[in-house]
């Protein structure tokens, strides 16, 4: 049985015993907890394919962004502590898809920025990323996609107040 199909036996059950329950809510989140840790999962497999994690994705998708970071702009966006930073920074250079320079005014100052293979690995992980979104979302419509999107956000925004 998959786990929607739990949700829906969940819920009866739940009325069965208490009809006067208001549950759309609640079903409501427990169905979009279930889709996040799945979606979570297929981007888990996906991004091993090109030997990356969730995080290091992250990192080499921000840096491509912006074409250069320090690292505390980095941790700041990552939500990460220096240490931690510090620590990715290195698997990520030991694998050469980063580069870290010293700034010539301050050498205590560093910058870090992609390397071509850097560049092509995120590339590559982004277009099959894509891919797996449009065979994912096949058959939803662009405007169904924007409802959701504002749906999520707005639950987004409660979560995070």
């Amino acid at each position: 049985m998959n786990k929607l199909d739990y949700l829906t036996q969940a819920k009866a059950a739940w009325l069965t015993n208490h009809p006067d329950l208001k549950l759309e809510k609640l079903e409501l989140l427990a169905r979009l907890a279930q889709t996040a840790a799945t979606l979570s999962r297929k981007r888990n497999i996906l991004l091993r394919d090109y030997s990356l994690e969730a995080w290091s994705y992250d990192m080499l998708a921000m840096l491509y962004r912006a074409n250069e970071c320090t690292p505390t702009e980095l941790a700041g966006q990552a939500g990460v502590t220096s240490g931690t930073m510090t620590h990715r920074l290195r698997l990520l250079e030991q694998q050469g898809l980063i580069k870290r320079e010293t700034s010539a005014a301050d050498k205590r100052s560093a910058t870090v920025s992609l390397t071509n293979a850097g560049r092509e690995r995120i590339m590559a992980a982004l277009q099959a990323h894509i891919a797996h979104a449009e065979t994912f979302l096949r058959g939803v419509s662009l405007e169904d996609i924007d409802v959701a999107k504002r749906v999520i956000a707005l639950l987004q925004e409660r979560l995070e107040s």
